[in-house]
């Protein structure tokens, strides 16, 4: 009889917490809407937003084989085709990179920061393409050395890492135009580019041909 009381009192005391704790969540998920209801509903004009031209879904062309789709991550020329092709000329992919910045840097706009971290990415991320485009990276390059000159170091850094986005990019690019064989004018004005960094902002770019711990590819064994 008593062992019958004992698992009663038990069972009431279960009960009873297992009560609390549904309040507790109930009210925990009132307070979080009751937070979002109080937070401006922030979204831009109709045809006031920006008009970014939206990059493929996939980083390779329909029926890749794996070879194919790993030679596509590794050079995205496919991508900056796929781009280009979006413009009446080349030069106008170009034309949206400053856009995109001149957006965040006058505009503080984070979507256009994200997508202007996107096209520069792609640039730097080409080994078909530079020969392809040789012209375009000329070009590129000039306006890039004008842009990192305007924007706070700090915004170059993720977050989480602390990890300089524009200088692990730029590695890239100068590892690809080092082991290149685009003429040597472009190397030169590569070379004074990648000098000028060095004294301005102590980025060290030494060492190119062996891969940032992060950057190094992973081998999958498969058995």
């Amino acid at each position: 009889m008593q062992i019958d009381q004992e698992l009663k009192r038990t069972k009431i005391v279960h009960l009873a917490v297992l009560a609390f704790q549904v309040k507790i969540q109930k009210r925990s998920r009132l307070s979080d809407n009751a937070e979002e209801d109080l937070l401006p509903n922030l979204k831009p004009k109709e045809g006031t937003e920006l008009r970014l031209t939206a990059f493929p879904e996939n980083n390779y062309p329909e029926h890749s084989t794996p070879s194919e789709i790993t030679q596509h991550c590794l050079d995205s020329s496919y991508v900056f085709d796929t781009m280009i092709a979006c413009y009446q000329r080349p030069d106008d992919l170009l034309g949206e990179l400053e856009f995109s910045y001149i957006c965040f840097l006058v505009g503080h706009s984070l979507e256009a920061f994200e997508h202007w971290k996107k096209m520069f990415s792609l640039f730097c991320s080409c080994d078909v393409a530079i020969k392809k485009y040789r012209k375009l990276y000329d070009l590129f390059i000039s306006l890039i050395e004008i842009q990192i000159n305007e924007i706070p170091e700090d915004f170059l850094a993720d977050i989480v890492t602390n990890n300089n986005f524009v200088y692990i990019k730029l590695r890239n690019l100068f590892r690809v135009v080092q082991n290149s064989d685009i003429d040597g004018q472009l190397k030169t004005k590569v070379d004074r580019f990648k000098n000028t960094l060095t004294e301005q902002y102590q980025w060290d770019f030494g060492h190119l041909d062996s891969d940032e711990e992060d950057e190094a590819p992973v081998v999958v064994d498969i058995p």
